[in-house]
């Protein structure tokens, strides 16, 4: 035998474990599983109390007399309890998995928005499948609307905002109508009051209005727009909710045998405890 190996027997001879009421209190639990199949009859975060309420109905309803009988009764009320908490852990996930649905979609909408940001050719507007993005360009149109009617065209300020979300120009093609429109009814506004006269063309106050009342039905478009996705998605979402509410695959082949063996452990105990209080009553009857 090697020096270690002969240092590591004699260790393992005079290591008795824990000495103290708390080390072996600690010790003991050392074994147990965690959560829904735990073995202790309480784990962390349920109720002492509903547990006494349980053991006190039981009891009074069995009636148990004698050691056996009172462990028979204890056990049956150990499966009862189990079973309960299976069912508990059953219904977190299932909404575990709602609500990783929701979360999990949300994030990838978020991470289409900041990648579609970066899309200067197609604009945010040929993104705007994904909510977020929809909402950003609503929001720039209602503050481009704003702007406008605020303090007239500003050619700089407002194409970059028709730029982002609807791209750059493609040489003579757009990527919509509203840009083209502000191109057409700039120049109008830019024109003098003789050319303006001589071709019967709007006034620049006219012609601020015909943008924002544009600008407006565009908003108006894209929120009915919006309001189609809003439902469309929410009907998605409610039956992919329905198919998760079913658990699959593993969780449900582990649910399935743990409940089979909490129902033939309490049928276990049931019959045993029925059989011991009829064999107590023929013998008391005798």
């Amino acid at each position: 035998m090697s020096k270690i190996t002969a240092h590591d027997s004699a260790n393992s001879k005079s290591s008795g474990g824990p000495h103290s009421p708390q080390g072996k209190s600690r010790s003991s639990k050392n074994a147990l599983k965690h959560g829904v199949f735990a073995s202790a009859p309480l784990i962390a975060g349920e109720s002492a109390r509903e547990f006494k309420q349980l053991m006190d109905a039981t009891l009074l309803e069995f009636r148990p007399q004698g050691i056996v009988e009172e462990l028979c009764a204890k056990k049956i009320v150990e499966s009862l309890w189990r079973q309960m908490r299976a069912d508990r852990a059953e219904c977190a996930e299932i909404e575990r998995r709602r609500h990783f649905l929701a979360w999990d979609r949300g994030k990838s909408e978020a991470q289409h928005a900041e990648k579609s940001a970066d899309d200067i050719s197609g604009g945010l507007h040929s993104h705007r499948f994904n909510p977020i993005v929809l909402a950003r360009c609503i929001r720039l149109l209602d503050e481009l609307k704003s702007e406008i009617e605020s303090r007239g065209f500003r050619p700089d300020a407002d194409g970059a905002i028709l730029e982002e979300v609807y791209g750059f120009s493609n040489g003579s093609r757009l990527f919509s109508d509203l840009p083209r429109l502000y191109k057409r009814i700039l120049l109008t506004s830019q024109l003098t009051e003789d050319e303006r006269r001589a071709a019967d063309m709007l006034t620049p106050a006219k012609c601020i209005e015909e943008m924002v009342r544009f600008i407006a039905r565009e908003c108006m478009r894209l929120r009915k727009y919006q309001g189609t996705c809003d439902s469309v998605t929410a009907q998605r979402t409610e039956l992919e909710y329905l198919g998760r509410a079913v658990l699959q695959g593993a969780s449900l082949d582990r649910f399935v045998r743990y409940g089979a063996s909490l129902d033939r452990r309490l049928k276990r105990y049931l019959d045993l405890l029925q059989q011991l209080q009829t064999r107590r009553r023929e013998e008391a009857g005798a």
